[in-house]
């Protein structure tokens, strides 16, 4: 890690610029929007006093995530770290509300968890200046031109964890590789999902002795504790003795799609009970608005949870940080954002619970996920709509073949976890040694 590159002046300049000019056209719609109205100071640098005085004299792990899964991510690091540096302290951005969410609902402290500052200097500094981090920890593809410079002339260590570059960015990345050969020289180590995305980073300009592969953090998943709220909302609708499909972060039109295994006309078909746990929670509405005019019985489960009647065909999820238990209450699982070109979600989430999963043809996203489960011979993908639900019908009528699937898919998610010890071994060698 260097502070002095040939050109960098110059090029933070442009990266200065050009952001100063995004955010001037981007401020009205996001004003508009109400995004971070609560909090839009932290998107400025500015801290709460309650932050301050906690990270004050603290050596400090800053730890970006963008969305919720990367937040989940960044949360499992973090807790793997504090066993090891419990003199520590972690603190954790974010630049989306269900990011923020999930660090809450995990039981991260509220001063320690931000939205993340805009990539500009003056931002950055007033922001580092407050955190003062002794090492900082980027997931995936956050790659910031201006804080990357910051930390370099900072001297802080700067780490791409879980990386990973997408079939769409990657050309576009490439179009710019000598910009990006400047910037990524500011990172201090890279771990890249696999081999192809090391390929990838090195392609776009990473130094190549700086990169190398750790594995997908995403496999590195433990059961989590199911809440009694939880677990009583789904024994009351195992009442009715209907098998539940769950169709997990669905995406405009998957619903409706799913809603075809509802009384299929067949009457020698199961009929199961549905679980829809929306991806984005702001079409609760839009969603609800369907349901009532296909006239399906539907409630959601914050009423159920409150003394609602359980209703008769469809409970929607209307809240967050709960998908991961539900898993473990239902029969079968879809993973959405695949029958809508999407790019699919993480299907090891979902895995876990020894319940079969199937999703769509959309996975580019997780492609390397998804290849995992195919050297087992445990991926089940359909086309379409229509073979999805011909996969799911096969899964509720036959229940060793539901068991083997899930079982299978499960080994596949146990044998390929590790990434996360491999990500905290390379932030601590970037850690302070203690003097003396």
């Amino acid at each position: 890690m260097s502070a002095r590159i040939p050109g960098l002046k110059v090029k933070r300049f442009l990266f200065e610029l050009i952001f100063w000019v995004y955010a001037v056209l981007y401020a009205p719609m996001f004003f508009l929007k109400g995004k971070h109205r609560d909090r839009w100071g932290e998107r400025f640098g500015i801290l709460p006093d309650a932050a301050r005085t906690r990270l004050s004299g603290a050596q400090v792990l800053w730890c970006h995530a963008v969305s919720a899964g990367e937040m989940r991510l960044a949360i499992r690091l973090a807790a793997r770290f504090m066993q090891q540096k419990p003199d520590g302290t972690v603190f954790v951005t974010t630049t989306t509300a269900a990011g923020r969410q999930v660090a809450r609902a995990e039981g991260i402290a509220p001063e320690l968890v931000a939205y993340a500052p805009l990539d500009m200097r003056r931002v950055l500094q007033r922001f580092l200046d407050a955190v003062h981090p002794s090492v900082a920890v980027f997931f995936e593809t956050e790659i910031w031109p201006n804080t990357l410079a910051e930390l370099a002339r900072r001297r802080i260590a700067a780490v791409i964890a879980n990386g990973r570059i997408s079939d769409r960015a990657y050309p576009r990345y490439r179009c710019v590789s000598w910009v990006m050969k400047s910037v990524l020289s500011q990172v201090s180590a890279c771990l890249a999902q696999s081999e192809e995305h090391r390929r990838r980073f090195i392609g776009i300009g990473a130094p190549p002795e700086r990169v190398r592969v750790g594995g997908n953090m995403k496999f590195d998943l433990e059961p989590p504790e199911i809440s009694g709220r939880v677990r009583s909302v789904f024994e009351s609708i195992r009442s009715n003795g209907r098998p539940m499909v769950l169709g997990a972060s669905t995406h405009p039109g998957e619903e409706e799609a799913l809603l075809g295994l509802l009384n299929s006309g067949n009457p020698g078909a199961v009929n199961p009970f549905l679980v829809l746990a929306p991806r984005h929670l702001d079409r609760m509405d839009s969603l609800g608005r369907f349901l009532q005019s296909r006239e399906w019985g539907w409630g959601t489960l914050s009423a159920v949870a409150g003394g609602a009647k359980a209703p008769e065909d469809v409970l929607v999820v209307d809240e967050w940080g709960l998908l991961g238990q539900i898993f473990f209450l239902v029969d079968v699982i879809f993973v959405g954002g695949s029958l809508a070109p999407v790019g699919g979600h993480n299907i090891a989430e979902a895995a876990l619970s020894g319940r079969p999963v199937v999703h769509g043809p959309h996975m580019h996203n997780f492609r390397d996920m998804r290849e995992e489960f195919r050297r087992a011979d445990a991926d089940r993908e359909s086309s379409d709509a229509e073979g999805v639900r011909s996969q799911i019908r096969v899964f509720l009528e036959n229940e060793f073949l539901s068991q083997q699937t899930g079982t299978k898919q499960k080994a596949v998610v146990l044998a390929s976890r590790g990434a996360t010890d491999r990500n905290i071994e390379e932030i601590l060698k970037w850690w302070p040694k203690k003097s003396g």
